[in-house]
């Protein structure tokens, strides 16, 4: 004697299970993904912040040195370069690191024309107290050592500028 299936109705518990750790597995992707997509953006912007604060020291103190006729490099303002021009107008750009925030400094250049003061500007925010620079008197060559941090990502950059030759 053969028994007629009966309908089936509702579902079995091992049925449910599986549908619940689908369901379980697609909502964990998902938020991956929304977690992904809030946190990329200021991890990129932390990077371009802390690599733009790098390139504008790098860009302001190169600037400078190229037209450099004096270079010293001291602790009281870390960096002071003077030239004179073709009008015989003397210049001066002093660079000095300022505490900031949370350990980290400022650059700031003071810009001087014939001994009278015309600017004072942050060139760069952000850097590391281990930013540096040295002259060698042998080489010409003024080396910049660059370090900018901005929450957990840092940029870092290495310059070397020789002045101008005397013509």
């Amino acid at each position: 004697m053969s028994r007629k299936p009966s309908n089936q109705k509702g579902m079995t518990l091992v049925e449910l299970l599986i549908a619940l750790a689908i369901a379980s597995s697609v909502v964990a992707g998902a938020a991956l993904a929304i977690f992904q997509l809030i946190t990329t953006p200021e991890r990129n912007s932390n990077y371009m912040t802390a690599f733009t604060q790098v390139q504008n020291a790098g860009f302001s103190i190169s600037r400078d040195a190229v037209q450099a006729r004096n270079v010293t490099v001291d602790g009281s303002s870390f960096l002071t370069l003077d030239w004179k021009d073709w009008d015989d107008n003397t210049h001066e750009a002093v660079y000095t690191l300022k505490d900031a925030s949370d350990e980290l400094k400022e650059l700031w250049r003071t810009y001087s024309l014939n001994g009278s003061p015309q600017e004072t500007i942050v060139v760069a925010e952000y850097l590391d107290p281990g930013t540096n620079c040295s002259w060698d008197d042998i080489e010409n060559v003024l080396t910049l050592n660059v370090t900018a941090q901005v929450g957990d990502k840092t940029a870092t950059r290495t310059y070397k500028v020789e002045p101008r030759p005397d013509s």
